[in-house]
This record gives C-alpha cells, sequence and structure tokens, in this order.
C-alpha cells in the first residue's frame, strides 16, 4: 500500500490492533511496533496540514488534538 498511488487509505488501520496482540502474545515485539505504526501512519495520513477540510474536522470531533498533532513530517 505504499506505492500504489493512495495516500489516504485506512485499510492498514483496521487490522492494528491484531497485529499488535499477535505480537504480544507470540512476545515478538517486531509485530507491535507494525501494528503501532499502521495505526499511526493511517492517522497521519488524514490528520495534516496537506487537508485543510479534513484536518478541520478531526480537530472538531477530536478537541485534545494539538498543534503537535498536525505537524509536516
Amino acid at each position: 500500500m505504499n506505492c500504489d498511488g493512495e495516500w489516504i487509505d485506512a485499510r492498514q488501520s483496521l487490522f492494528a490492533e491484531l497485529i499488535i496482540e499477535y505480537g504480544r502474545v507470540l512476545g515478538v515485539d517486531e509485530y507491535v511496533q507494525r501494528g503501532l505504526a499502521a495505526m499511526r501512519a493511517s492517522f497521519a495520513m488524514m490528520y495534516c496540514p496537506e487537508l485543510p477540510k479534513a484536518k478541520k474536522q478531526w480537530e472538531a470531533t477530536h478537541p485534545f488534538l494539538t498543534r503537535i498533532d498536525g505537524r509536516k513530517y
């Protein structure tokens, strides 16, 4: 999913919790880290300065977000 032209694709986050739990059960930290990365990537692609309309909607829904959450990478 990293190079097929879908910049805003949340599908990877659908399995993030499962991957994290799998890593915990097996004791493999690499799986836990991959699950966390999948969750972060999906969120970061939606809440960013390049998408001002989506960013505004995120802020209205989640008022706890701060300036650092919407920073450019």
